[in-house]
């Protein structure tokens, strides 16, 4: 099986890079933009260009906000 890797930072610098399978990391991106997705969409602070990061990801992709 393929793996891929996922990196994270912190503001003290430091940076993790974790490595998942491949169905492993599609379920995290799921799982993350089917919480933040209304958040995306809908808070004004938010830039225009991040608010459809996650168009296409997840099971909900296609439900309006």
């Amino acid at each position: 099986m393929k793996s891929q890797i996922l990196a994270s930072g912190n503001d003290d610098g430091t940076i993790k890079l974790w490595y998942l399978p491949e169905l492993e990391l599609e379920s995290l991106l799921t799982k993350n933009c089917d919480v933040v997705r209304s958040y995306l969409k809908n808070n004004p602070n938010v830039n225009d260009e991040d608010r459809n990061l996650c168009d296409g990801i997840g099971d909900f992709s296609d439900r309006i906000y």
